[in-house]
């Protein structure tokens, strides 16, 4: 999985995190519901595919895929804060 954290923003009750395959936060889907916890861990996330040996070398190939994350924070009156900005890269390790 991968592991997302953040600070606490004063005056937010609860955060909700949202992933994508680009630095575009507006293509961002929420991956999470709305949480108190500062840490989410995405078990959705795709594992690592790894490649038999091929080549001159011939050593295995791990390809990985990479996710953007951002928070959104909310309030006890239901506000919701813009997402965080910049976009953070994750990927699932093997």
């Amino acid at each position: 999985y991968v592991q997302v954290t953040w600070n606490a923003v004063e005056g937010a009750t609860e955060y909700r995190v949202f992933r994508h395959m680009t630095q575009n936060a507006s293509a961002g889907e929420p991956v999470s519901e709305w949480q108190e916890s500062l840490a989410f861990n995405d078990t959705a996330a795709a594992a690592p595919i790894i490649h038999p040996a091929t080549g001159c070398f011939g050593k295995p190939m791990t390809e990985y895929v990479t996710y953007y994350y951002w928070v959104c924070a909310r309030d006890a009156a239901g506000r919701e804060s813009p997402l965080s900005s910049p976009g953070e890269a994750g990927y699932r390790g093997g």
